[in-house]
This record gives structure tokens, sequence and C-alpha cells, in this order.
């Protein structure tokens, strides 16, 4: 199994896959190990053994198991890819070819509200940190990603007096795209750049010692934000989900440039953002009340 993992970590770094996807599919792997060598009486997994019945049976056995189609189709997704590997690197059958996933609900991803995020970035403004606020800025009215935002560097930032952009070298599965500032950003990243360390290297956001700032530590300080704020459960991806949320209804749900700025590869993941939340359609249907119902 060690080597078969190995082999498919490597697949995996050459397709330009993030160390989270990675992580995941692995993980996925081990846990389709241990149910093929249980369901079949001890045999050890071997990758030119596994035939589609082997992952219609898993899907069963996640269905019958895993409270959530999410869920299944999260521990799908690496069997997907160990196929495709089979498939390409080892010149055998795809047995993930006709997997199907769960059917699920679509959802719209959680997003604060306008006065939430003003709550937020009231409290940054308040500890009067120029890095922080132009950090939750690009995550929070640019959408970037918190990777995108780890792996910046002071040359993927072009300000002018009216304008602005940034660049995103590698974003999901590679990808490059240019997503402009508006005015607020351009604001933010100036002040930081005023007083960003002249010998910190590279990288545009940096800690107390000079080193890069990496996704953990972004993820704290927007954590550390959000408490001081009185807000529950925000990440960085929260903000994102924010941005796209506001940015939806600011250009009259124009999808394909929603999808442009979040670099989505598929419209159908920006159209997440369209589902109305339930409070939204609570409220919708309590218009339609005749005032016969009493509570």
């Amino acid at each position: 199994m060690s080597t078969l993992a190995d082999d498919f970590e490597t697949y995996l770094r050459e397709q330009g896959r993030s160390p989270q996807t990675i992580r995941a599919y692995l993980s996925d792997l081990a846990a389709f190990e241990a149910w093929f060598t249980r369901t079949n009486d001890g045999e050890e997994l071997c990758l030119e053994h596994i035939t589609s019945l082997d992952v219609q049976q898993y899907r069963q056995h996640l269905l019958d198991t895993e409270a959530k189609p999410a869920t299944v189709n999260r521990r799908l997704a690496g069997l997907r890819a160990l196929g495709r590997w089979a498939e390409e690197e080892r010149k055998l059958d795809n047995f993930a070819r006709r997997l199907k996933c769960a059917r699920t609900m679509p959802y719209r991803p959680k997003a604060l509200s306008r006065n939430e995020l003003n709550r937020l970035i009231r409290e940054v403004l308040k500890a009067n940190h120029t890095r922080d606020l132009a950090v939750v800025l690009l995550l929070a009215q640019v959408g970037l990603r918190v990777g995108e935002v780890a792996r910046l560097e002071v040359k993927d930032i072009d300000l002018g007096e009216r304008k602005g952009i940034v660049t995103i070298r590698a974003g999901k599965g590679a990808k490059y795209r240019e997503v402009p500032l508006n005015k607020d950003v351009r604001a933010a990243l100036r002040a930081w750049l005023d007083e960003r360390p002249a010998d910190a290297g590279e990288a545009l956001f940096v800690g107390q010692r000079g080193e890069p700032l990496g996704a953990s530590g972004i993820t704290y300080l927007v954590r550390k934000y959000a408490k001081a704020a009185r807000l529950n459960s925000v990440s960085p991806h929260t903000l994102r989900h924010t941005f796209a949320t506001q940015l939806l209804d600011a250009s009259g749900h124009d999808l394909r440039l929603v999808q442009h700025l979040l670099g989505h590869s598929r419209i159908e993941t920006t159209a997440r953002y369209l589902k109305p939340s339930a409070e939204a359609a609570l409220e919708a249907l309590e218009k339609l009340s005749v005032g016969v119902g009493e509570e």
C-alpha cells in the first residue's frame, strides 16, 4: 500500500494538485484500502485487481454509512483520481469511469451579511494593523483563496493612481488570472507596502520575524478579528463566499463575471451562490401569509 500511495502522490503532484487535495485523496485511498481488505477476506489492495464492481460496492457502503451525500462525494473524489491515474499512467481500465456522484441538494455557501462584514473590518481598523487590513480586504473584496493570498509576491501587485491589478500566477489547478482592485484594497495595499520591511524578501505578506505569512497565519488572524467582532465560524473561505455573494448582487447576477474573478473552472460552481439562504426563503414565504395562522 505504501508503494501505491507514494506513486499516486507523485502523480497528483505532477498534475499540479494542491497539498490539501493531495492529503484528501491519499486519505480517500487509505479508507478504500481498509474497506477493500476487510470486504475481500484480507486481500491486499492491488491497482491491477480493482474492478468497477469494487468501487460501486464501496459507493453503496458509503451511502449506507455516511450521513450526507456531500461527504460520500468527497470520499469518491480520490477514487476518481485513482481511476484516471490507472488509465493514464498504468494503461489499465479506468474502474471509476462510471462512478456516479450521490445526489445532493444545491447549497449556498455560508457568507457574512454586509453588517457582519463591516463589524469584522471595523475590528481590523481598530487594531491599526495595515498588513491585516490588506489581507482581509483581499479575501473579502477581491475573493482570493487563502492559499493565493499566502503565495502572493510584491511583484504580483500593480498599483496605479486610479486602478490596480493583482496577478494570481498559480491559482487552483495552476491557473493564471488577473483581478482588478477597488479603491479600498488599493489604499490598504499602499499602506502596507509603505510599512513592509525592505529586507522581507519576495513574499508580499510577512510575519513579525520577516518570514512569509502562510495560510495558517492568515486563518488565525481572520478568526482573531471575527472573535473580536462576535462572529462565529468565520474562516478565510467565508470571506471569499461573502465576496461572491455580494458581487452577484452588485453585478445583477452576472455569473460569467463572478466566475472569472473567482477563478472557477465550472460555472456550476459559481451558480451555487444564486441559491437563496433558508432565511431569505422563509421571509419570502411569510409574505404570502394571509393571516389565518397564529403564533
